[in-house]
């Protein structure tokens, strides 16, 4: 008899040569719980040639959502995200029928509500799709796993206004903790390898001997370049030998996470200082196995935010990386993998927006040689803790009893009420589109016959 059941993990991203967060999280876990003994097929709607054991990539099709169903239906346990449970239950057109897992290790809607307002868009009706697509999400899953403490009492908020914190549930567990659990953010079980150089000697206006600052993944509009490049500004003043480079300006997949308005005002700063290709440099998102010979290459880490409530719950996968490779980085107060790599003599953090203090902590660290040594022996003592393999055992516990949560008959006749409701809403938003469209189309023409007359009154025809 089979120890564990066969599991679905869903992916709205590519799983391939390049990833982001959520993409390394699902491919990072399913792999883990793959070499523990469980079946698992990874479903994402792009090609991937990936394989590991006990993980068989399938590829699905939005726009054909029968290939969904038929994976769903193939398996007797689901995991995904927030957001794309809340999309596979309304292409569905009702709740999905297995035990569900949702993992909501981050929150989508305080993002979409960050775009919107650096964006300078007022309340949107995608904020509004969001919140009910929280709702859908929160009142489907029967396991929900977040990453680190702050999401922990969050989502406990979250299930509560969802119905879900109820005397069923508590009456199972008064913690509510077998429905609420802490799967966090991992590194792999291996070491990172040291390969050729890729950066140093390589790139032109990069020599093998100048120290690199290495800024992993893109730029998002919740990030704060601008406070690094006014730090670097002030380093470059002290030595001559120090380069910036970004892993990436933009999203591999800009489908998925469009182009920031941050990224317009980064540029800017670099050309008005004439530093680009100089002093800056920016790579094409860094290949997945790759990364660990440039995170062993660089000499330091940087990850800067602005003072938003997103940095507060956000769970930053390239701090992870830092810590994996026991590189020493610069990163802001109150995140949450920033205390680990402090704890372990590998970060200093600093106040949104402190130039001083990343000037500071980038000189000091650049000046002391022996610090990867000696934070990398505490690394490796707590290696268990932070591997992947280790961070996996509480969806590996309920994988051995996958059961329905104790209102899951009452959430998902909720669900069932909720979906025709928020078809109608597409509807009707599709319908609002489409006229604003025509009256777009109408003024317009109404514009070019003024200015028709106007002209032939003047006599400019």
């Amino acid at each position: 008899m089979k120890q564990f059941p066969n599991l679905l993990v869903i992916t709205h991203e590519s799983v391939g040569e390049k990833m982001a967060g959520p993409s390394i999280r699902y491919w990072e876990i399913s792999r883990a719980l793959g070499a523990q003994g469980v079946d698992v097929s990874l479903a994402t709607p792009y090609e991937s040639s990936r394989s590991a054991q006990g993980v068989e990539i399938k590829q699905f099709f939005w726009e054909d959502p029968h290939s969904l169903f038929q994976l769903i239906n193939d398996h007797e346990v689901i995991l995904a995200n927030g957001p794309v449970t809340a999309r596979v239950v309304h292409l569905l057109g009702e709740p999905i029928p297995k035990p569900a897992v949702v993992d909501i290790y981050y929150s989508p809607e305080i993002e979409q509500m960050m775009l919107n307002i650096m964006k300078d868009r007022a309340y949107s009706v995608l904020d509004s799709a969001a919140f009910d697509d929280l709702h859908t999400y929160l009142r489907q899953g029967d396991l929900f796993t977040c990453a680190i403490e702050t999401q922990y009492d969050f989502w406990l908020g979250g299930l509560l206004t969802a119905g879900r914190m109820n005397t069923q549930t508590l009456r199972k567990n008064l913690t509510l903790n077998h429905m609420l659990k802490m799967v966090p953010m991992g590194f792999p079980d291996i070491a990172p390898i040291r390969g050729d150089n890729m950066i140093k000697g390589v790139v032109p206006g990069i020599a093998k001997e100048d120290k690199v600052i290495y800024w992993g993944g893109g730029v998002w509009d919740w990030t704060d370049p601008i406070t690094l490049l006014e730090a670097f500004k002030q380093i470059l003043e002290h030595r001559d030998d120090v380069r910036l480079v970004f892993g990436a300006l933009h999203h591999y997949e800009q489908k998925i996470v469009p182009e920031m308005s941050v990224t317009g005002r980064l540029m800017e700063f670099i050309r008005n200082e004439d530093w680009l290709d100089k002093y800056v440099f920016f790579l094409d998102w860094v290949p997945y196995d790759d990364r660990g010979s440039y995170l062993l290459e660089v000499d330091l880490g940087v990850g800067l935010t602005l003072d938003t409530i997103e940095n507060r719950y956000a769970v930053r996968a390239r701090l992870m990386d830092c810590l994996w490779a026991a590189l020493p980085c610069i990163t802001n107060e109150g995140d949450d993998i920033g205390e680990k790599l402090r704890e372990v003599g590998l970060a200093r953090l600093v106040q949104p927006g402190d130039v001083n203090g990343v000037k500071e902590g980038i000189l000091e660290f650049l000046g002391d040689d022996g610090i990867r040594e000696k934070s990398n022996e505490l690394v490796k003592e707590n290696w268990s803790t932070f591997s992947w393999s280790g961070v996996v055992q509480p969806l590996l516990e309920y994988l051995k009893d996958p059961v329905f949560a104790p209102d899951a008959e009452q959430a998902r006749s909720i669900l069932r009420n909720q979906i025709p409701l928020r078809k109608e809403w597409e509807d009707l938003r599709a319908e609002n589109e489409a006229l604003n469209h025509q009256i777009d189309m109408i003024r317009q023409r109404r514009i070019v016959r003024f200015t028709d007359r106007v002209n032939k009154l003047l006599g400019r025809e």
